[in-house]
């Protein structure tokens, strides 16, 4: 099992501004190294755009797991992201 949590952007600002996130590049990377592996996704989507939320949402599917947006604009973001963290802790009977 692999937990991602990800803002949706890269460390490197200017290549993420000039070339912008490959979203068929990470695609394929999960067809053909994390679909069927065996390996469950949960993904945790914090500040989430458009654009990965996608992403997220497909790496989470094509691996069973599930995909969590937080919403980090407004109240109730922490609720939002303990939530996530307890609801793939459940899933560990942690």
């Amino acid at each position: 099992m692999i937990v991602f949590i990800s803002d949706g952007y890269p460390d490197d600002v200017d290549w993420f501004w000039n070339t912008g996130p490959n979203e068929t590049a990470v695609r394929a990377y999960v067809d053909a190294q994390m679909a069927g592996s065996g390996i469950t996704m949960y993904t945790i989507g914090i500040q989430p755009n458009v654009a990965i939320n996608t992403v997220l949402q497909y790496m989470a599917a094509q691996t069973g797991g599930v995909y969590y947006p937080i919403n980090t604009v407004g109240p109730g973001s922490q609720a939002q992201f303990d939530a996530a963290l307890d609801a793939v802790a459940d899933l560990l009977d942690c």
